[in-house]
């Protein structure tokens, strides 16, 4: 599964040259464990991330997990125009990851929005062998189990300064020495030893870990509003910026 090296060693990603590994295995974290598919605002939680990575602009999603995606979830995103393959794993769930010259790693049980995965591609490095890691550092944060060094993730285990969301981006270097890891903690610790792995705070954007079932009506509630404020922000910086015009400008553009 090894390449040969992109012209660019240096920069960041987009969208464009990034393909998306999605595992769809639940987390040993999650309370209860679900029996049937969990869905988020209606929509099971494989195809939400597929559609998040699809609307950041990565133009190929690659579905993994112990069992094969469902067919009708795979159908769905194939209607929508979405380049989709999913493929079992035999507890590597990295062997089958694309090698496009970036890869987004995303577990199903993240919630995130579309300008997270855009975010996160802007700011990654590509040099060879580098991951990113999102990371929330904010105050409310639970689970602080990274340690946080000069923007470099130090440890994944125990006490920490961050809390991880299972969201990652991966040069093409970086996803051949983790292929062979059996869970994203095992594959973080590879790229910790190599000094390679950088942390990228979420900021003001959208992305939450699912913990527990029972939360997921009230993070629906958080993501209604959180995409209410954000367009109200987009619309109070649009008037902001027309009324910021220069007299001349407003009166060429309306005649008066």
């Amino acid at each position: 599964m090894r390449r040969t090296p992109p012209s660019t060693s240096s920069g960041t990603a987009t969208g464009a040259s990034a393909a998306a590994l999605i595992l769809t295995d639940v987390p040993g974290n999650i309370q209860p464990l679900p029996m049937d598919p969990v869905r988020f605002s209606g929509m099971h939680l494989v195809e939400w991330a597929a559609m998040a990575a699809r609307r950041a602009g990565i133009g190929r999603i690659h579905i993994v997990g112990t069992e094969a995606a469902e067919s009708d979830v795979l159908g769905r995103l194939d209607a929508r125009g979405v380049d989709v393959t999913a493929a079992s794993h035999d507890g590597r769930p990295f062997h089958t990851a694309p090698t496009n010259d970036t890869v987004v790693l995303l577990s199903a049980y993240t919630i995130v929005e579309p300008a997270v995965i855009t975010a996160l591609l802007g700011r990654a490095s590509r040099a060879p062998g580098y991951g990113s890691m999102l990371v929330d550092d904010r105050a409310e944060a639970r689970h602080r189990s990274l340690t946080i060094e000069d923007s470099r993730v130090r440890s994944v285990t125990g006490d920490g300064t961050a809390a991880g969301l299972d969201v990652m981006a991966l040069s093409w270097a970086s996803v051949d020495l983790i292929r062979r890891a059996r869970s994203l903690t095992e594959a973080a610790d590879r790229l910790i030893r190599a000094s390679t792995l950088q942390a990228i705070p979420i900021g003001d954007r959208f992305a939450a870990r699912l913990d527990d079932v029972s939360e997921l009506k009230a993070l629906e509630r958080q993501y209604a509003a959180h995409v209410r404020g954000a367009k109200l922000h987009r619309l109070t910086a649009g008037v902001l910026e027309h009324l910021s015009l220069p007299f001349s400008q407003l009166r060429a553009q309306y005649h008066f």
